[in-house]
């Protein structure tokens, strides 16, 4: 966690952008899941460990404009895929309801949180 938190501990305010991808281009059925685990660590818990230590530095600048963080997502977070791409879409619609979780959890601290789907594989 100190490679995320070192960081985030020099955060003064300003906004944030967190972008993370990586997938296993595989049926299911076929993904190992040492495969499965990779990419939910990379695309959802990476993105959520990220929004831990933004949020903490973000709270420690009392009295101004905390900042807003925009996560991606991607399409597939919004909808799924047929190529194989279940276990990137299943993280990706994570970080969807994550970022929408942490939308209300967080606006009455000053953090806004937005979503970017626009990107995709």
């Amino acid at each position: 966690n100190a490679g995320i938190a070192e960081p985030a501990a020099g955060f003064k305010g300003e906004d944030g952008k967190m972008v993370t991808g990586f997938a296993c281009l595989q049926k299911v059925g076929d993904l190992p899941y040492e495969c499965y685990s990779k990419v939910r660590k990379c695309n959802l818990d990476g993105v959520w460990l990220c929004c831990k230590y933004e949020i903490m530095a973000m709270q420690k600048n009392d009295g101004k404009r905390k900042g807003s963080i925009i996560n991606c997502s991607s399409v597939y977070g919004l909808r799924g895929n047929e190529a194989g791409l279940s276990a990137y879409c299943s993280s990706k619609h994570g970080v969807t309801g994550l970022t929408k979780a942490l939308a209300l959890e967080c606006a009455p601290k000053g953090i806004r949180y937005v979503l970017d789907s626009s990107c995709s594989l």
